[in-house]
This record gives C-alpha cells, sequence and structure tokens, in this order.
C-alpha cells in the first residue's frame, strides 16, 4: 500500500516480513516482526534518530508478507535480503577475511590455503592471521611430506615428476595405500593444530642436515623460519581455560555506520579476527541477526560456541544455526571473567574502527558538504552543540557536545547546573547562562574557539546565544539553530534553510542536535535520581539500596513524593508499607 493511503487497521498484528519500497519501487528496506501492525508502526509514530528518519522519507509504499511464527520470518528476511540486497539493509559483501587451511574430503586428500569454507566433509585448520608464516609453513610440509599436488586425481600408470623429486607419493599411480597416506595426514594435522614440537623437530633437523654438507645459507635460512614459525601459534594475550574453537563477536554504532569484530579463539590462542565494516538502518537486534545469518559459514565456519553481547534473539539465532549446521553449535552471553575479557577486546577493536572510519567519513564528505551548505568560511571541523533540559523548571541543564572532524569527542563533553532562572521555565535565559559560562571561560583560557556552534532550538534560543557572544566581544562566530519539527537550520538573523533530505551536512547536524538532547535528558534524569537516591539513602531510616533502587525506578521527583499516600507508594513500588508510612512522613517534614 502507498505510504499516503497507510492505515493500521490494514495491517496484520501477525508475524511476518515488511518490504519497504521508494518512489520508483524499487526495495529499499526488508524487516521482520513478530507483530507487523506494532513493528511498521513503530516507524510512523514518535521522536525517531537520524537514521530511522532518512528511512522513513524515502518511504513511498509497503508490502508485507504473513509467516506462522517469527522465525519463519526471520528465514524469509534472510533469503530476501540476499535476493534483493536493499540500500538499508545489511549486505555482507566479499571482503578480506584471514585464510585458513584445508584438508579435503577425498580418499587421497589435498592440503592446501584457502579463505573460502564449504561444507563438504572437509577439515579446516585456522584462521590464521599471518599470512606470510602460514606460507612458509606449508611450504615446508609439502617438502618434507610427500602428498599430492594436483588438483583432480586420475590414475596413471607411471607417476609425474613430483614423485621422481620426492614431493609426491603418487597415489594415482598405486605407489601409495590409503592407511599409508592417511597416516601422512595425521601427521600433517598435528602440525597444523598447534604442535610447535613437531614443526620444531622438523626444522632442527633440516638446519643440522645442510650445516653437515658446509650449505650454512640453507642452515640459517632454517634457524631464522625456527626463530619466526612460533608466532603463527603463539598465545596473543588472551587466555581460555578450555581448548575448543569460540568466537566473540561484538558491534558497534554510529547512526548508519556499523562496525563488526570477530575474534576467534583456538586453544586458548588469538587466532583470528575480523572487522567487518557495513551501513545499516536496521535496529541493532536486526543488524546483529542479519550479520551473523550472513557471516556463517560463508565467511567463517562457526565454532561450537559463539559468544555475544546480547541475550536479544538468542533463541532465534541459536534454532536458525541448529537447523543450517550439522554440528551443535551455542550461541551464548558471557557469564566467567575470560569469557568477558575476550568480548571486552572485541567491542573495543569494533569500537576503534568505526571511530576511524567516522573520522575519515566526517572529514571527506559531510564537512565539506555543510560548509558548503552554510556558506562557511573554515571547515567546520570543531563543532559545539547546546541544548536544555528540566523537569518542570526544576533540575534545569544545560547540556554542550564538542564534535571534532564529525566525530563526537565525550571527553570534551560539559554540562552546566543553570542558576539564574531558579524554578521557571525560561529556555532562553538558560542558554545565555550556559554560553556566557561556556565562553568566557574559553576566552580567559586562550583556549580554540569553535567553528560552529549549533543550538538546539528556533530563533529565540539563537538569538539569545547570539547576544551573550557580542556581548563577550567574540568576532566572526558562526552559530546556527536546528528546529526539531522540521529540521529547519535557523541563522541568527531570521533567515532558514531547508536541507534536501539525506543531506550528510544535514546529517551531521542533526547528529550534533541529537546528541546534546540525549546528554542533556540523561544529565537531568541522573540529578532527579540522584536528589531522590541522596534523601532516601542518608536521611530515611530503614530505607537502603535496593528500597532505593525500586523507588527511583517508578518516582520523578521528591515533590511528587510529598503528594502520595504510604498505600499509593506501596502499591506502585511494591516496598512494604511500613517503610513506605515512614518514607511519607519523613517528606511530608521537608520544606
Amino acid at each position: 500500500m502507498k505510504k499516503s493511503e497507510l492505515s493500521l487497521s490494514d495491517i496484520p498484528s501477525s508475524p511476518g516480513v515488511y518490504l519497504y519500497k521508494d518512489v520508483s519501487g524499487n526495495i529499499i528496506y526488508i524487516g521482520k516482526a513478530k507483530n507487523l501492525k506494532k513493528r511498521v508502526s513503530s516507524y510512523f509514530s514518535g521522536k525517531k534518530d537520524i537514521k530511522t528518519s532518512l528511512l522513513v522519507k524515502r518511504i513511498e509504499d509497503l508490502e508485507f508478507i504473513i509467516t506462522n511464527s517469527e522465525y519463519e520470518a526471520l528465514l524469509l528476511e534472510n533469503n530476501l535480503i540476499k535476493s534483493h540486497k536493499p540500500k538499508y539493509n545489511i549486505n555482507l559483501k566479499d571482503g578480506k577475511t584471514y585464510p585458513v587451511v584445508r584438508i579435503t574430503n577425498e580418499e587421497f586428500p589435498r592440503v592446501f590455503k584457502t579463505r573460502r569454507i564449504i561444507n563438504d566433509g572437509s577439515r579446516y585448520f585456522g584462521p590464521f592471521p599471518n599470512a606470510t608464516i602460514l606460507d612458509s609453513v606449508l611450504d615446508l610440509i609439502q617438502k618434507e611430506f610427500p602428498i599430492r599436488r594436483c588438483r583432480n586425481i586420475k590414475s596413471h600408470k607411471s607417476p609425474c615428476l613430483y614423485y621422481h623429486l620426492g614431493l609426491c607419493a603418487a597415489p594415482c599411480a598405486g605407489y601409495i595405500t590409503k592407511d599409508e597416506y592417511s597416516n601422512i595426514i595425521d601427521e600433517i594435522s598435528l602440525i597444523l593444530e598447534g604442535n610447535l614440537e613437531k614443526i620444531k623437530q622438523m626444522l632442527k633437523s633440516k638446519m643440522e642436515e645442510f650445516s653437515k654438507v658446509l650449505k650454512f645459507e640453507e642452515a640459517a635460512r632454517y634457524r631464522d623460519f625456527l626463530a619466526g614459525v612460533g608466532a603463527l601459534f603463539e598465545k596473543q594475550g588472551v587466555e581460555v581455560s578450555s581448548g575448543e574453537t569460540k568466537d566473540y563477536v561484538a558491534l558497534s554504532r554510529e547512526g548508519s555506520h556499523l562496525s563488526f569484530a570477530v575474534f576467534q579463539i583456538y586453544e586458548g590462542r588469538l587466532c583470528g579476527r575480523d572487522i567487518i565494516q557495513l551501513e545499516s538502518y536496521s535496529s541493532d537486534d536486526d543488524a546483529f541477526l542479519q550479520f551473523m545469518m550472513q557471516y556463517y559459514p560463508k565467511y567463517h565456519q562457526p565454532p561450537s560456541r559463539i559468544f555475544v553481547e546480547s541475550a536479544d534473539s538468542l533463541d532465534l539465532l541459536n534454532k536458525f544455526f541448529k537447523e543450517t549446521f550439522d554440528s551443535e553449535i551455542e550461541l551464548l552471553v558471557p557469564e566467567s571473567k575470560r569469557d568477558l575479557s575476550v568480548l571486552k577486546m572485541a567491542r573495543e577493536n569494533s569500537k576503534f574502527d568505526l571511530n576511524k572510519r567516522l573520522r575519515r567519513v566526517g572529514l571527506s564528505s559531510s564537512l565539506e558538504i555543510l560548509k558548503q551548505a552554510l556558506k562557511l568560511s573554515v571547515l567546520p571541523s570543531h563543532i559545539e552543540g547546546f541544548d536544555i533540559s528540566h523537569f518542570g523548571g526544576k533540575f534545569t541543564i544545560a547540556s554542550l557536545v564538542y564534535f571534532k572532524n564529525g566525530v563526537p569527542d565525550k571527553s570534551e563533553y560539559r554540562y552546566f547546573k543553570i542558576k539564574s532562572v531558579g524554578d521557571e521555565i525560561d529556555d532562553y535565559q538558560s542558554i545565555r547562562e550556559a554560553v556566557a559560562r561556556r565562553y568566557r571561560r574559553v576566552l580567559n583560557e586562550g583556549k580554540h574557539f569553535p567553528d560552529l556552534i549549533v543550538i538546539d532550538g528556533g530563533l529565540g534560543q539563537v538569538s539569545a546565544a547570539k547576544q551573550i557572544l557580542e556581548a563577550l566581544g567574540c568576532e566572526d562566530f558562526n552559530i546556527v539553530g536546528l528546529a526539531k519539527r522540521e529540521d529547519l537550520v535557523i541563522f541568527p538573523d531570521g533567515k532558514s534553510l531547508k536541507l534536501e533530505s539525506g543531506n550528510e551536512g544535514l546529517r551531521l547536524l542533526q547528529h550534533v542536535r541529537d546528541e546534546t538532547h540525549r546528554f542533556a535528558t540523561n544529565l537531568n534524569k541522573d540529578l532527579r535520581n540522584s536528589e531522590l537516591r541522596f534523601s532516601l539513602l542518608e536521611k530515611v531510616p530503614g530505607v537502603g539500596a535496593a528500597y532505593s533502587k525500586v523507588i527511583m525506578e517508578k518516582i520523578s521527583s521528591v515533590e511528587e513524593l510529598k503528594f502520595m499516600s504510604a498505600e499509593e507508594l506501596s502499591e506502585l513500588t511494591k516496598v512494604p508499607i511500613r517503610v513506605c508510612r515512614g518514607i511519607v512522613e519523613f517528606f511530608n517534614r521537608v520544606d
């Protein structure tokens, strides 16, 4: 149905898949839902973040497919995404992954390096992050063990040149039995499993052999190889107690940009790490599902256990993996300190990669586009944003966020407890105070003035900030407001600018605005909770941390407590009536 004809009454409350299309009829997003009506309606109601707003603005048509269960919807969504490759879904493309060693599932197997996993019964070892050392190990194996080299084995009456060079046992000519060949493969497997003693024994033997015949250059080559080969299998700072193979998957996100990190642990060693960069307008949960179903097994054979950060949708993924793969594979949220530390390391890597990418994207496109759109004289590499938050006039807070090269630098975030408005609601005066306190200090300390100041609000807030900047004697400042409803850019002279939806410059402004609002709102909530916590924990007899936490989750402020009876408080919080009577009596005595 067209967006203009969208009616919730036409959408069933059953599981299924929904498909969003643009004005040209192209599918731009595919999602699954346990309740189609509830999920679809969420896109068109309430405040949205940047990525969702951008998607909604491009939706012109909607189709849905009803399924019998959420799991069926998950499978259908996965197949449709692979088929249609929508712009705003995750589409995992071929990219660099660490190589593995494959021993083929044949009567006389081949042994070779590959980056492709095929479910045909072959055995795989790795992945190995150091491809150069792996090539050297494989070269040593092929020189020391007479294994077949040909891709397709055919019967021959006489063997090829590899046999005469001592590099192949000629199974094609019947010169070796299947059992004898299997013994050779077993020895190779021991090496690939990380049997350093076996490798060192081979290398020392070769080194001594060349030394005896005075071929010192060859001996030195094996000596150097012996010194470096341990790096292929060495433990790399991550210790896991068991000898099984495990994966740890972490996600970091900023807007539509996602970075997944997959750490691959084998027998206590970090033997592989994949960083996958994607763009998606899905929720974190949906993006994670889509990634897991595409990454395994195409890019990496799943191990017996995979550790993830959230328990959301684990039931669906466990069912999918169980039905897709022959072996038992379990997805878990870690509980032990060891597993938690590895997952934390994966998350830090994904976050580092994401920040690096955002810095690159910010410098290359968004900042230049914003400079041109706002007709700035300099690239807005340093942006500061302000917002005001209060609770009915109380706990008034001004937030300050700091963006460097288009990326938030949270270490530079600041907030101001507004003192000049008392219990009145006055956003203009609050902005004046916050701007004055911020830039008076910047001027006094000789710090760098921002290239652009963004105010969460309209002309009134922008004008209030401008007055203060002029009073402080600040020159050549750039300041704009971003109105919430239509994302209009407001200039101090009253003019406005409507940037095209999807404009990279507008998206950066929206990001700054949304960060100021998030930071201010969270701070205001923390202040209210901290006042309530202090009163309950420090002053009310008989109230400890447990009861305090329950009450803070239900009550917004101290003032609200003054108008509640003990019975109402007990019913709302499930705290015993005896304790609630003491709380109510105490706050009725507080001015």
